[in-house]
């Protein structure tokens, strides 16, 4: 019990407290496998049960592998994925329409907080024109559109190789980053 014994110490009008720093870098491991969403609902719409709206994201989401969702206030949920391979499936999803309000999921991020959340982020589909075929790999592609945001999805004729004038790449953009036209391999 004596493990636990914190002291703090008074930073102004804030109590401060250290942490033990190996586990706070395992936490921010773990939580690498989540996304935040957020629901919105309509003005006077009735408001979903846990249960029901699990239900729901499961038959959309159809994922091989399992998720956990946590509901963290204010419409606000985090969703852990067993495996990153299903976390991009759903992201790539972008928003759900539930028929009775509007889910947004966004990537995960440290020190998350419900009070002061804005959109920042963004899905768009990048298409790498005159792009040659031996770079057309799932990873260097992903390492290729990593430049510039997350990659998500790649398109059908893409991924099957079928068409090869541009790969296309859905990725999940900052809105605040600059915007590049070019990337240079």
């Amino acid at each position: 019990m004596d493990d636990y014994l914190q002291f703090s110490v008074i930073k102004g009008d804030v109590m401060s407290i250290p942490i033990t720093e190996d586990k706070y870098a395992k936490g921010l491991v773990d939580c690498s496998r989540h996304l935040h969403a957020r629901l919105v609902m309509s003005k006077g719409e009735k408001p979903y049960t846990v249960n029901d709206l699990s239900l729901k994201l499961s038959n959309i989401w159809k994922t091989p592998s399992t998720w956990k969702m946590v509901t963290l206030g204010r419409g606000f949920c985090e969703f852990k994925f067993s495996a990153v391979k299903n976390l991009r499936l759903v992201w790539a999803q972008g928003t759900v329409n539930l028929k009775s309000g509007v889910f947004h999921l966004s990537q995960w991020t440290k020190d998350f907080n419900l009070y002061t959340q804005h959109k920042t982020h963004a899905q768009i589909w990048i298409s790498l024109m005159g792009f040659p075929q031996e770079y057309w790999r799932e990873k260097t592609l992903m390492e290729t559109v990593g430049a510039v945001g997350t990659p998500l999805l790649f398109d059908a004729p893409t991924q099957n190789r079928v068409f090869g004038q541009y790969a296309r790449v859905l990725v999940d953009m900052a809105l605040l980053k600059c915007i590049v036209d070019e990337i240079l391999v």
